[in-house]
């Protein structure tokens, strides 16, 4: 998770993306820079300070949804990502049964309490790696404008989905695993009681 939280923000960093509009190619962005100009636009047009047709509010109150949503899932992801790898070392450092061990899982359990919220948690990069994607949905759908989105490289979305297959793909396939070695973090193993 920390590997696909880092990559995703690395790759949101560097300009790769341009918009066509009107035959014309606009400046190169990254992911980050596009979310500030959309938080700068729709606030401009929220305040008051420029005026906008009852569409253009519209369009502003989904993309500042949008982006603060976006931070959110950055924000979380990375909370979850490196929660997760602290407390994994932490909890295989020591035998499964040590209650340092079981802590560690349960301070775990208090952003992710289960597998299938593990695993759910893992499509918020694809927020991120989306968001060029909704801004110029909404470009189309609410101001009716064609813009096309291009990128240098391949597009975020589909890096994100690669590296988010990936990291849910081999936490699955390695259940079985996690299961004999007692390396299941979303278990607490407790020591036998020796037969008197």
């Amino acid at each position: 998770p920390v590997a696909t939280w880092l990559l995703v923000l690395i790759y949101a960093v560097i300009p790769h993306l341009y918009f066509i509009y009107d035959g014309i190619a606009h400046e190169t962005v990254s992911i980050f820079n596009l979310m500030t100009n959309t938080w700068d636009e729709c606030l401009g047009l929220l305040s008051g300070t420029t005026d906008g047709t009852p569409a253009a509010l519209l369009f502003s109150y989904v993309m500042t949804a949008a982006v603060a949503l976006t931070w959110i899932a950055i924000l979380w992801y990375g909370i979850v990502a490196i929660t997760c790898a602290v407390c994994s070392c932490y909890a295989f450092s020591k035998e499964p049964t040590n209650r340092l061990s079981n802590r560690a899982k349960r301070v775990l359990h208090l952003v992710c309490p289960n597998r299938g919220c593990y695993v759910l948690l893992h499509l918020l990069p694809l927020l991120p790696a989306c968001f060029p994607l909704i801004l110029t949905a909404c470009y189309h759908s609410q101001l009716g404008l064609s813009v096309r989105l291009f990128a240098f490289g391949p597009q975020d979305w589909i890096l994100a989905c690669v590296w988010v297959v990936l990291t849910v793909g081999s936490y699955l396939a390695l259940l079985p695993t996690q299961s004999r070695e007692h390396m299941d973090m979303f278990r607490l193993y407790k020591a036998k009681k020796d037969a008197r």
